[in-house]
């Protein structure tokens, strides 16, 4: 009978997981669209993990007193659920993330974004001891790049291990949060493996994961049960953390700024007593301004008016009315050249926010601002919801349970606090610009991931569940991540590292030795993409004012603005009218032909 109990529940088991295997392969090829191959790896994964899950059941099987199935079940929860498990897991975790992150970021050393080249412009400023002041790239990942590459590293790889250490750190810091908010070990298992592979799957040189860190940092150090006890002391050390986040990425400040009402009232709540509040906020204020202040008055200085980033300015630009978001940028839109500052390799390094249309535009200036400003809103909502429906479904879902929760659920405060820190952090993009895609919501993905193994682990201690539902409810969950936006973008991005669908940018950097010597600063491009021309201003280190683009603007146009900038030479795709014509009615002067990243071109230089 024993026997036979067991058995129906390892076959049951055995069902539910074939039934996940088929609808998480159909899954993965309806929002991939990879090949049969693809397909094939990822069944074979599975089915090793299901390999696993039985050598586990032949364990107890295999032991010389007979478990009962219930037995058997009671063997597995408390094995999942020691000490012992919790950190071989954790080291596997770490250790596999660790690795797999160092090998990643030696293979894309020379795959560098835009926002990387910026990034690592200043970090080469700071190596060479130019303390340099930049308003719209957040400063903390140059500096830290520029210790490492004291070291004798290249900027371009100390980076990418800066992202590697930051990813292991924040996979770390969510699972001492999740503890600090009564999760189970096996659900902090599960924090940490989904942070770890959503981490690594992001494979763009950003400012997020460091930000991502010292976040989560500052929430684990404000979310200590001592703070209640210790008011002063913790708010002191949130200040200092609270800064340092604001030098990783700027929105951390206002984030934590307008957090600090919905953390008033949870150190309330937990002591219903004002006195921690008034001890915690001061402190915190203080050691906040104490720290970012000196940064700031560099930063007001260097642009003339009181600002802590000039990437807002940007963001309100993009979306103003009648804003082109592709062209607003326009030292990078190929319409006008970007000559100033003057201090900069190229304009990305530092673009004004001046030169963008718009940029300071007010929803409150008139009425038909204001209903911009709503339909934008609700156009960056349904953006949200599209890319992220299964994360927006549980947090609805923790939203319902959270309000049928008695006043005593012990839970109910925790998740309360959650889904309101996400709808906080969400919002701010709501606001302006919400199309960043995963990489600027990975806090608040943990966090409605976070609320929703509370909800769940509350149903598991309260209600007297079948294995079978419980088992049911299990596989749901891990469907509804599985089809969720970060795990397809984890999918997408890992398949593509493993093909090797991205481009190089080594060539750039062979190229660029090649010609460098025939540069003469200032340079600038016409008829190319605006990348061409940052790529070689950044691996010659000639100063670039920009790109100009004949499809927009005049040949007149053009050569007004490359006098105008005093621009000495200027590169132009071969096999275009825009050189001979340069060349034929405007005087300029062919110095000689060029490849570069398998494309010809012809210096010129301007009269």
């Amino acid at each position: 009978m024993v026997a036979t109990t067991r058995n129906r529940l390892v076959n049951m088991i055995a069902l539910f997981l074939t039934i996940f295997v088929l609808v998480g392969l159909l899954l993965f090829h309806f929002y991939t669209y990879h090949t049969l191959s693809d397909i094939v790896a990822l069944a074979l994964a599975i089915v090793a993990i299901i390999g696993i899950y039985y050598v586990a059941q032949a364990v107890p099987s295999g032991t010389k007193t007979v478990l009962s199935a219930k037995q058997s079940w009671r063997w597995i929860q408390q094995t999942v659920e020691g000490k012992r498990f919790f950190i071989n897991g954790m080291l596997l975790i770490a250790f596999t993330f660790l690795v797999y992150g160092v090998v990643q970021a030696k293979r894309l050393e020379w795959i560098l974004n835009p926002d990387a080249l910026g990034y690592l412009e200043i970090a080469r400023r700071y190596a060479a001891g130019d303390f340099v002041v930049r308003g719209y790239w957040s400063p903390m990942i140059s500096w830290l790049t520029a210790i490492v590459t004291s070291i004798g590293i290249t900027p371009e790889l100390a980076i990418r291990y800066l992202i590697v250490i930051s990813g292991l750190v924040s996979t770390v810091l969510s699972v001492v949060l999740a503890g600090q908010f009564g999760l189970r070990r096996i659900f902090r298992l599960v924090i940490a493996g989904f942070v770890a592979i959503l981490l690594s799957s992001i494979t763009s040189i950003t400012a997020d994961i460091i930000g991502v860190a010292f976040l989560l940092g500052y929430l684990c150090i404000i979310m200590s049960r001592n703070v209640v006890s210790q008011p002063i002391i913790f708010g002191l050390a949130a200040g200092i953390v609270a800064g340092l986040a604001y030098f990783a990425r700027s929105y951390n400040l206002t984030f934590i700024v307008a957090h600090l009402l919905i953390y008033g009232g949870w150190l309330w709540v937990q002591k219903r007593s004002l006195k921690p509040v008034l001890r915690f906020v001061p402190s915190f204020v203080l050691l906040l301004a104490f720290v970012i202040t000196p940064w700031i008055i560099l930063l007001s200085e260097r642009y003339g008016y009181f600002t802590f980033s000039t990437s807002a300015a940007h963001t309100r630009g993009l979306v103003a009315i009648g804003a082109d978001r592709e062209r607003s940028v326009t030292c990078i839109a190929g319409e006008v050249l970007c000559p100033f500052p003057s201090d900069i390799l190229f304009p990305w390094e530092d673009h004004l926010p001046e030169l963008q249309p718009n940029y300071n535009w007010s929803p409150f200036s008139s009425s038909e601002n204001f209903q911009h400003q709503i339909s934008l809103i609700a156009e960056n909502i349904y953006y949200f919801l599209g890319i992220n429906t299964v994360v927006s479904v549980l947090g609805i879902l923790s939203l319902s349970a959270l309000i049928m929760f008695r006043s005593k659920n012990k839970y109910r405060n925790g998740v309360a606090f959650l889904l309101l820190t996400a709808a906080l952090y969400i919002s701010g993009y709501m606001l302006t610009l919400s199309s960043g895609g995963v990489r600027y919501f990975i806090v608040p993905y943990i966090f409605i991931l976070f609320a929703a193994l509370l909800i769940l682990q509350h149903v598991l201690e309260t209600y007297s569940l079948s294995r079978a539902i419980m088992l049911v409810t299990t596989m749901g969950l891990l469907i509804g991540l599985a089809s969720s936006s970060p795990m397809r973008f984890i999918v997408g991005t890992t398949l593509s590292i493993v093909r090797g669908d991205e481009q190089s940018d080594e060539c750039a950097l062979d190229d660029s030795t090649i010609i460098a010597s025939d540069l003469i600063a200032p340079i600038a491009s016409v008829g190319d993409n605006w990348r061409a021309s940052m790529d070689i201003a950044y691996f010659t280190g000639v100063r670039s004012v920009g790109y100009l683009n004949p499809e927009k603007i005049t040949l007149d146009e053009i050569n007004r603005q490359l006098q105008q900038s005093n621009v000495n030479i200027v590169l132009i795709a071969d096999n275009t009218p825009t050189g001979s014509n340069l060349l034929t009615q405007y005087g300029y002067t062919n110095i000689r032909q060029i490849s570069y990243c398998g494309s010809s071109y012809t210096i010129f230089q301007v009269p």
